[in-house]
């Protein structure tokens, strides 16, 4: 057993580690721009600074005429000219902002990080954001110290330090420490909170119960989704003194003094400036919970919305639709929970994949370690369980995404860490007792059958049984698979810890997953889609398009060829489209051929950190069509013939064209394809298409899709549309899109 000094000795060798491999990647690599919600940041702390200096007035943007705007404006340059002359700020679609607005932008934020930037700023004049990543570090290896402590107190010290190693390579906390990010003080408050409540459970000493409400109230100010943080606090405080709750009343009593104290100022002067109750701006928290409500669109934040997007009200949409919305519910949940923060793909000592790995072990076995409190009656314990729950449901209401369960996660690794000490243990009492092999032979058939469940994809399933016997054939294994591992897991709780302990333990797991089964396994975009890569001359692909004989368009009109391609990497892209015979040589994204995403300053970004050219993003592509050649063709051959090969100039090069087609699927009439103007770079990190799925009416008569093969001396029509062996009777997403002068659109 680890002795109180060579604990201490371990806790600050990792402490120094943390700090030097932090120091390492902030100075050896590159960094996020500073950009989004940042910018709102750095520039409410430089408009901070500008009032310090002149407390004239002070926001209300709205009250200055366009001369007194670009008057503000001129100040705010000047300002931030001051005071940052290194890296600046990404400013993206947005423009900069008058003084008055950079001062407004504190109560989107709250005052504590943009005041801590102000002071940044102040202290390094005529620098760069080059301070504030250095103080991240610290920021960042006081959490590690803390999640320490806090998982010796509730566990003991064997726990602690597997926290702290994990701590130390968990790549989210290593990429924070470059982003200009209220997370980290929030983490280190809720943190501090933490460990001051376990500090009273063993001392009842008077100073800590009053410092933790000074936490939780600086908590509130310091980051919108940390607003309500007390109320689990409250809760776990509750909980752990239940059997006396007058004193625990008492006791709450003190904590609130400081934490009134702390936000009670701010409270009362942004009411006053709102005209209204208010912490924050009152119409950030609307538009943010609408358009995460949105089933259709998924809840993703989307880069473009349609003018009634926001009309309708987010209780109109639960109950025109409460099972699509309970849907919604457990897509957020598998969206949160599901990958860590690592938007830009990046890697720094672990591998891109083994992070990925590292995170879903530390959710799958935290999901069963913040149930810990249902065995353990220890105090603190129940904090385990209420704070991922409270970003949970707090993620599950407004926008849902990897990097919104960071606060959250020094929380799941210490519970992680505890499961995987006792289940250490377990192995080795079972492996004295009964032999290596049958001690361990259970656990790895467990995490085989988990890895099944949680990663095994659907298409196989479709490609030898068709689309929706398929998907229900493997969800049915799957739910076996799952009965048994969780049978199992009930079982050896079981033996340790009675009966109701396993159901409360493992019942709510079983649940949770079998939601997320259903979820992901009936999902559409999870199978539908299969690939066809051209790289060789004799190579083609096509469709025929037969449109109904009385369709014609007028002089004018918009028609255009819709095709959904990626091609290879950094590299030009001559293709050849080929329609009722005609050939023409065209280039991926060289006129008159467009790509479509919806173009923000945000995916110039992507694609200079992720180092992928246009070509390689996925996105629609669109080839005008002359409408009177769109008649002639129907009055000639009364079908459209729709072709696409690779040019010999690409072949050579060693290049490719990927084409996407959908597996048929039902619904008469419609398909389920990536929108053709809908697109969100949240769908991309999540998915790497930022494209929404969504149904199209589809009004040709009949459309037969084809692959040639003429190197192979192979011609397939219809049922077999790539060169993957097996079913995948569908078509190509290869449409024609019309839109007439009445604004109503065509897809064929």
């Amino acid at each position: 057993m680890l002795s109180p000094s060579r604990f201490r000795q371990i806790v600050s060798a990792l402490f120094v580690l943390n700090i030097a491999l932090r120091l390492i990647f902030i100075i050896g690599t590159e960094q996020v721009p500073v950009m989004w919600d940042a910018r709102l940041y750095s520039s409410a702390g430089l408009g901070l600074i500008h009032y310090a200096g002149h407390p004239d007035r002070f926001g209300h943007p709205e009250d200055h005429a366009a001369a007194d705007s670009a008057f503000y404006r001129s100040q705010f340059e000047h300002t931030m000219a001051e005071f940052i002359e290194g890296e600046q700020i990404r400013w993206l679609y947005y423009d900069k902002p008058t003084v008055a607005e950079a001062q407004e932008y504190i109560f989107l934020s709250g005052p504590v990080y943009p005041m801590y930037l102000a002071g940044v700023f102040l202290f390094d004049v005529g620098g760069d954001f080059t301070l504030v990543r250095l103080l991240n570090i610290l920021l960042d290896s006081l959490c590690l110290l803390l999640v320490m402590l806090i998982a010796k107190e509730l566990f003991d010290r064997r726990a602690a330090i597997l926290v702290g190693v994990i701590y130390l390579f968990y790549l989210p906390f290593v990429l924070y420490t470059g982003l200009v990010s209220p997370d980290l003080p929030t983490s280190l408050f809720m943190l501090l909170a933490y460990y001051l409540v376990l500090m009273w459970y063993k001392r009842e000493k008077r100073s800590f119960i009053y410092l933790s409400g000074l936490m939780l109230g600086l908590l509130v100010l310091t980051k919108p989704t940390a607003v309500l943080l007390w109320l689990p606090f409250a809760a776990a405080f509750l909980y752990d003194n239940r059997k006396t709750p007058q004193q625990a009343m008492a006791v709450m009593a003190k904590a609130l003094i400081p934490f009134l104290l702390v936000v009670l100022p701010w409270l009362i002067l942004t009411s006053l400036y709102f005209g209204k109750f208010s912490i924050r701006d009152p119409q950030y928290s609307e538009a943010n919970i609408r358009s995460s409500s949105s089933i259709k669109y998924e809840g993703y934040d989307l880069d473009y919305v349609d003018q009634d997007f926001w009309l309708k009200s987010v209780p109109y949409i639960i109950k025109e639709d409460p099972l699509g919305y309970a849907g919604l519910l457990v897509k957020k949940f598998i969206r949160l929970w599901s990958q860590p923060y690592n938007d830009f793909d990046r890697s720094f000592i672990l591998t891109k994949s083994s992070g990925r790995l590292l995170h879903l072990v530390l959710i799958i076995t935290g999901l069963f370690g913040v149930l810990l409190f249902a065995v353990n009656d220890k105090r603190g314990l129940v904090l385990l369980l209420f704070i991922p729950v409270y970003y949970t449901v707090l993620h599950l209401i407004f926008h849902s995404l990897g990097r919104y369960n960071f606060n959250a996660m020094p929380i799941v690794i210490i519970a992680s860490a505890a499961v995987i000490i006792k289940t250490a243990d377990f192995i080795g009492q079972a492996i004295k007792s009964s032999g290596p092999f049958r001690a361990v032979a259970p656990f790895v058939l467990t995490g085989v059958g988990g890895a099944f469940v949680l990663s095994f994809p659907e298409r196989h399933f479709v490609v030898l049984f068709g689309g929706t016997f398929g998907t229900t054939f493997l969800l049915v294994i799957k739910i076996l698979v799952l009965t048994a591992v969780m049978y199992y897991i009930v079982r050896s709780i079981l033996r340790r810890a009675g009966r109701k302990a396993a159901v409360r333990i493992a019942g709510f797991p079983a649940v949770l997953f079998l939601l997320i089964l259903i979820s992901r396994g009936s999902a559409a975009p999870t199978w539908v889609e299969w690939k066809c890569r051209l790289q060789n001359p004799g190579q083609s692909a096509g469709v025929v398009l037969y449109v109904p004989g009385n369709f014609r368009l007028q002089p004018g009109e918009l028609v255009r060829i819709v095709i959904d391609m990626v091609t290879g990497e950094n590299m030009a892209v001559p293709f050849n489209l080929t329609v009722n015979g005609r050939r023409d040589v065209f280039q991926v994204d060289q006129p008159p051929v467009s790509g479509f995403y919806y173009k923000k300053g945000t995916y110039d970004i992507y694609e200079e950190m992720l180092e992928i050219n246009r070509g390689r993003m996925r996105a629609w592509r669109f080839i005008p069509f002359d409408p009177v050649m769109f008649n002639d063709l129907l009055d000639r051959f009364g079908f459209i013939d729709i072709n696409f090969s690779v040019a010999d100039s690409l072949s050579a090069a060693g290049g490719f064209i990927d084409l996407f087609g959908n597996f048929k699927i039902s619904g008469a009439g419609t398909v389920l394809i990536p929108d053709l103007t809908h697109s969100s770079i949240e769908r991309f990190v999540e998915k790497g298409d930022p494209r929404i799925w969504t149904e199209y009416k589809i009004s040709s008569d009949s459309v037969i899709s084809y692959y040639i093969d003429d190197v192979r001396r192979k011609v397939v029509r219809t049922d077999d549309l790539s060169q993957s062996p097996g079913r995948q009777s569908g078509r190509y997403r290869i449409f024609i899109e019309v839109k007439r002068f009445d604004e109503t659109r065509y897809y064929f």
